[in-house]
């Protein structure tokens, strides 16, 4: 199973103890969702510099930037 890290503007990570499974945007937030779409967080955008992607126990990350034109 994949999960979210989000990597914060001021250099902090929130990993959400691995239950972050889905991130969604909207209206210059970001929303950190678990497996069953219960929210975890919401961030405001400008707070986020991107979220990198675990897939299970491997150390596999997939970097995904944000984009804030």
């Amino acid at each position: 199973m994949k999960y979210y890290v989000c990597c914060m503007e001021n250099g902090l990570k929130l990993d959400f103890d691995k239950q972050c499974t889905k991130v969604q945007w909207s209206n210059d937030m970001f929303k950190a969702l678990d497996c069953e779409g219960a929210l975890l967080a919401i961030i405001p955008i400008t707070n986020v510099n991107h979220f990198i992607v675990k897939k299970g126990g491997a150390e596999v990350e997939i970097q995904e930037e944000t984009s804030r034109n």
